[in-house]
């Protein structure tokens, strides 16, 4: 089954009994076994809404964290595919709307970002660019323009340095 990242927001507010001089530090310290228990008990009498993770439509939370310890990477972060499993019925019928919002995130991401791509699909990458949706880069360090490689912002698995 795949996995998707969802957003879940929950509001809990309780009632304590502090003293009237007491820090936010305090008055916390007072409801949070108040908190723990309707987290334990009451969670979805207090569900506001659970939404798609927008921010991160690149895959799930897991996914990344598998493919963080596959490549050994301890900081930074990794954009991955979006739509490779549905990549000839995209070309034939159009993406749907949740895909073109998850690749135009994508693309403003990278964009803004590009100066801290590190790799792109498994291998280190040079004088990254973006091209209309498209990354351009070298392989090895020549400082060469025009960049002698590209690949779809959309398809590639784009590791960036923190």
């Amino acid at each position: 089954m795949t996995k998707v990242a969802k957003l879940v927001l929950v509001s809990l507010m309780t009632r304590v009994v502090v003293d009237e001089n007491a820090t936010d530090e305090q008055i916390l310290d007072a409801a949070r076994p108040n908190f723990i228990e309707k987290v334990n008990t009451e969670l979805g009498e207090n569900l506001e809404e659970i939404t798609n993770d927008t921010e991160c439509p690149y895959g799930s939370l897991e996914k990344v964290e598998d493919n963080k310890k596959r490549h050994n990477i301890t900081g930074g972060y990794i954009c991955e595919p979006i739509g490779m499993e549905t990549q000839l019925q995209d070309a034939l019928e159009g993406p749907d709307k949740e895909t073109q919002d998850s690749v135009r995130k994508k693309v403003e991401y990278t964009t803004t970002n590009v100066d801290k791509i590190h790799k792109i699909n498994g291998s280190k990458v040079y004088n990254v660019t973006i091209d209309k949706g498209d990354l351009r880069y070298n392989l090895k360090n020549t400082g060469a323009y025009p960049q002698k490689y590209y690949y779809p912002i959309q398809y590639a698995i784009i590791e960036f340095k923190e």
